[in-house]
C-alpha cells in the first residue's frame, strides 16, 4: 500500500529523537496515533512502513508479507 499526500513543511514535527513524527494539533489526545498504530501493524505482521517526504510530498509505504 503507497499513500501520498501534499504537506506544508514547516508543520513537520518530531520527537526528541528526531525519529518519529509528532502531531502539531493542539488537541494531542485525538490527534496524532495513526502513523504509530500503521507502524505498529506493519511490525507485528513482520512488514515494514516507510515514509519519506519530498519538498511537499509525504509518502507512507507499507510492505506486508503474504504468510
Amino acid at each position: 500500500m503507497k499513500g501520498k499526500n501534499t504537506f506544508n513543511p514547516e508543520l513537520i514535527k518530531f520527537d526528541n529523537n528526531g525519529k518519529r513524527l509528532r502531531t502539531s494539533k493542539t488537541d494531542k489526545s485525538n490527534h496524532g496515533m495513526g502513523i504509530g498504530l500503521i507502524e505498529e501493524t506493519a511490525l507485528k505482521y513482520n512488514g515494514l512502513m516507510e515514509i519519506t517526504m519530498n519538498e511537499n510530498l509525504f509518502c507512507l509505504s507499507v510492505l506486508l508479507y503474504q504468510n
